[in-house]
């Protein structure tokens, strides 16, 4: 399975850091991103993970903190896209997404000598074949040591899933993917759409605010049109209702997807629909039974 990490990469060295929980920038030794370029303030942004969403906040910085060259406002927090420049006085850094395996055993973290507290990942570097995302950003990667092939999205959300995993195959978040985690007794709705409250945010033109529902009921997986303004899409058929299956594609205009259902999900439906097409031809020989009967009872 895979996970997203989420990294801001300095521009002048390449060197990276990885995000998670809440992170202090500034000049000051207690910082956990040390700003050394520049004249940042002993205190100067806050950078907050929660989940797949990254969120940056100036408190109160003299020389301020910029967003591809929008300078935030004291205390005012944004979240940021994959690609976003990320600036604090003139120290900069480019924040990116990254699809990694869970069973990669491996820790590319390493602490930077002299700075205790921050943590970078080494550069590694990867085959030209590899899928990358727009702008060369947002990379699909998934670690040598667990894949020896180069790899598409799309070969890569080929493999078997343990969960159900709707795969983000275009737009910002090309190359994400989040598990979708049901329960066989109950059914469960995720939102989709660009508000930050969506349980799936797809933070692109052309997506509505709230654009389309997934729902699970036990073994059966749809996807629902939420009155959007460019509809939603499986197999490039526009859908106001329909049941999914393993692999479907679905469109959130401009975003594609694919979904992934584990073999036994995907086997379960295909033999409650095959109990279904049972049921029904008993039914009908029934009813045809019945009028024969009738028929002769008449004559």
């Amino acid at each position: 399975m895979f996970k997203t990490r989420c990294i801001l990469e300095k521009v002048s060295d390449g060197r990276q850091i990885t995000l998670t929980g809440v992170i202090s920038a500034g000049r000051s030794e207690q910082s956990v991103l040390r700003l050394r370029e520049g004249k940042p303030s002993r205190y100067h942004a806050e950078i907050v993970t929660d989940g797949n969403q990254v969120f940056v906040e100036d408190v109160g910085s003299k020389n301020g903190t910029f967003v591809n060259e929008s300078r935030l406002t004291a205390n005012q927090k944004i979240r940021l896209k994959a690609g976003d420049r990320l600036r604090f006085d003139i120290e900069e850094y480019v924040f990116r997404k990254e699809q990694v395996s869970t069973t990669d055993a491996q820790d590319p973290t390493v602490q930077r000598s002299g700075e205790s507290g921050t943590l970078f990942q080494r550069k590694e570097r990867r085959p030209q074949a590899w899928i990358e995302g727009i702008n060369g950003l947002n990379t699909l990667w998934i670690p040598a040591a667990s894949l020896p092939e180069p790899a598409t999205v799309y070969q890569i959300a080929q493999q078997s899933v343990p969960n159900a995993t709707l795969f983000i195959l275009s737009g910002e978040d090309a190359g994400g993917a989040f598990e979708l985690r049901a329960d066989a007794k109950a059914s469960r709705t995720w939102t989709i759409g660009r508000q930050n409250d969506r349980d799936i945010c797809l933070d692109d033109d052309g997506v509505s605010a709230s654009h389309a529902i997934l729902r699970n009921n036990g073994l059966t997986w749809c996807v629902i049109d939420d009155f959007s303004r460019n509809g939603a899409f499986v197999n490039d058929r526009k859908i106001v209702k329909r049941y999914l299956k393993d692999q479907d594609r679905i469109s959130f205009k401009p975003v594609e997807c694919l979904i992934r259902l584990p073999s036994s999900e995907a086997g379960s439906r295909a033999t409650d629909s095959r109990e279904w097409r049972r049921v029904l031809l008993v039914c009908a020989i029934l009813l045809a039974l019945s009028a024969v009967a009738y028929i002769i009872y008449r004559v």
